[in-house]
């Protein structure tokens, strides 16, 4: 009981609750005892007065619960939202280095119909030829960062199933 009395003392939120309950159960007494003294039987009113306590005190677990379970999904929504928002750079992110293969492509193709257009030349067909060999070259490192802007959006995807998993898993308990 002392320690009860101590937690009372530093939680403000279990010393209303306490002094609610002693206030209620102080209530529910009297008029109880007032009945037992007088050899009555329980009113309406009386029996009210008992029904309204309990009922304020059911309300007060269930006040806490629903606070409990609303914090906990704030807080699965916020972390969700953070990893939609990383997912979207990702996203984008692919989408301009994609934009800029496509960019290689056609220059690639270029150097190709300018070696096609130009046979007799072999000195152009030589620099045309390096210089397909340069852009390809630029096409393999980009094609390199896509694979890993793609492995990170995956890693945040997966991440988020992990937070849904382990929210999903502590509603279960």
């Amino acid at each position: 009981m002392n320690a009860y009395a101590k937690a009372c003392e530093k939680d403000a939120d279990l010393k209303s609750f306490d002094e609610s309950l002693h206030e209620g159960t102080n209530e529910v007494i009297s008029v109880l005892g007032a009945v037992t003294d007088e050899n009555q039987f329980l009113s309406l009113d009386k029996l009210l007065v008992a029904w309204n306590f309990l009922l304020k005190m059911n309300e007060n677990v269930f006040e806490k619960e629903y606070d409990k379970a609303a914090k906990r999904q704030i807080g699965l929504v916020l972390s969700l939202e953070s990893s939609m928002q990383v997912n979207i750079k990702a996203m984008e992110t692919i989408r301009i280095q994609v934009d800029s293969l496509r960019i290689v492509l056609d220059s690639i193709h270029l150097n190709v119909d300018f070696v096609l257009d130009r046979e007799e030349e072999e000195e152009a067909t030589r620099l045309a030829m390096q210089e397909i060999k340069k852009v390809v070259d630029e096409f393999s490192v980009k094609i390199k960062e896509v694979g890993e802007n793609t492995a990170r959006c995956s890693q945040c995807i997966a991440t988020g199933r992990v937070i849904v998993l382990q929210y999903i898993i502590i509603q279960t308990k």
